[in-house]
């Protein structure tokens, strides 16, 4: 019986500290309401959904581009201040990371999702919107796809 007291005051004590980390980064607090959605695709540098002017190409190395969120936000009144998402990568040409962040905001040195040259794979993140609707996708080092699948929004959600 100890080990499982242990482990609950553990995970009591961590889901406290990722409250008050996620807090502190801006991400939605105890006041914010969690609404999943249908999963819908919202970026793909492999087809060109989501990307200006359409263009199908990788991410370059320290290369930041932006989503807007807006028409798939549309629905959501008053609008969301953050957004879930699944954030996958493919065919990165180098070891290297992706990093959502708030719109314009600094790419620092967290990241979403790691990977390596030819790996495919995914994560799940929460990320702050602002007032903008809009979300920078940014990447370390060498080439890489990345598909973005929206997968709910916190916020004051009536």
């Amino acid at each position: 019986m100890e080990p499982r007291t242990k482990r609950k005051t553990w995970m009591a004590a961590a889901g406290a500290a990722l409250a008050t980390v996620a807090s502190a980064q801006g991400v939605p607090g105890p006041s914010s309401t969690f609404q999943s959605t249908p999963p819908v695709r919202v970026l793909d540098t492999r087809t060109g959904l989501g990307v200006v002017d359409s263009e199908i190409a990788p991410i370059g190395p320290a290369e930041r581009i932006t989503l807007d969120l807006t028409e798939a936000l549309a629905g959501f009144d008053p609008g969301p201040n953050a957004v879930v998402v699944n954030v996958g990568v493919e065919g990165g040409s180098a070891q290297s990371f992706v990093a959502l962040l708030p719109f314009e905001a600094d790419a620092g040195a967290t990241s979403n999702v790691n990977f390596d040259a030819g790996q495919t794979i995914a994560n799940q993140a929460t990320v702050q919107l602002g007032g903008t609707n809009q979300i920078d996708i940014f990447n370390a080092a060498g080439s890489v796809d990345v598909f973005i699948d929206l997968q709910g929004v916190f916020g004051n959600i009536v």
